[in-house]
């Protein structure tokens, strides 16, 4: 799980496991698999969530279960788009075209299509971002990749132009919510701290917060034993107070238990 936060980008990138299905002791087991399987589908169902399907270019898209659960119908398929990385490795004619096909939205589709770029090799460690992109761009300006690149969803420079939109609509469209959210904890976080009162630190307002206290409980005792439940908070959070209503269920009980149960016995005068 990686995070990138400052002052000038607000969000946070995590990356999640992939799906697999046989375990390998000692490092995974069995109740690995649903956990990670629990943990995909947790970022999957956020809404404010961006699904990116990252998978290498030599691999079958029709096997892999990420992609089926993240493009599901519902809130997930609006905000899901597939990656293929390491475009180099596809050296077949078949697999370049299927990758092709992908990218132009001919099968497999999903709502926010499928980009492509060219992953630098493990060992390159001696490149920096300016060469590793001119490497790219002379890469997919290959006669092969001619109809791919024309589609502008080639390359890292395009992917990123394309999220930094997407963060953009859905910032927009989540900001409401997220007003909303933060409204609706501030106001718990104000009636929790309303309802510890105020700071006690010496002892005569200690002893006026514990009369208080007392005079509270003395009250709702009071209402609890004359019915007037109406008029204490506590009898709707706590039915079971309702000590007439309690009794009265409790007689119910017991004549019916009677009415049911009940026998009666003739006894002569003899």
């Amino acid at each position: 799980m990686a995070s990138s936060k400052s002052k000038s980008v607000h969000f946070t990138v995590i990356d999640v496991h992939g799906i697999f299905w046989v375990p390998l002791p000692p490092f995974t087991t069995d109740s690995n698999v649903d956990l990670v399987r629990n943990v995909v589908e947790f970022y999957i169902q956020n809404s404010r969530n961006i699904i990116l399907a990252v998978l290498p270019s030599n691999v079958e898209i029709t096997t892999q279960e990420t992609l089926k659960m993240a493009n599901k119908p519902g809130p997930g398929g609006m905000r899901t788009m597939g990656v293929l990385t390491k475009a180099g490795l596809a050296t077949e004619l078949a697999t370049q075209n299927a990758i092709k096909d992908l990218v132009l939205g001919k099968r497999n589709v999903l709502r926010l299509g499928y980009y492509v770029v060219r992953s630098s090799s493990a060992d390159d460690q001696q490149s920096t971002i300016s060469d590793r992109s001119a490497q790219e761009r002379a890469f997919f300006g290959k006669p092969a990749w001619h109809e791919a690149a024309a589609s502008g969803r080639c390359s890292i420079g395009s992917l990123k132009t394309r999220l930094r939109d997407l963060f953009m609509s859905i910032s927009k469209k989540e900001f409401p919510h997220v007003k909303a959210d933060v409204a609706n904890q501030l106001g718990q976080c104000r009636s929790r701290l309303s309802s510890m009162g105020p700071s006690r630190t010496e002892q005569s307002y200690q002893r006026m917060y514990l009369g208080r206290l007392g005079s509270k409980f003395q009250a709702v005792t009071q209402c609890a034993l004359n019915g007037y439940y109406d008029s204490e908070a506590t009898f709707r959070e706590v039915p079971s107070l309702k000590l007439i209503t309690a009794v009265t269920k409790m007689n119910e009980r017991v004549a019916n238990n009677f009415w049911k149960k009940g026998h009666k016995r003739h006894i002569s005068p003899d």
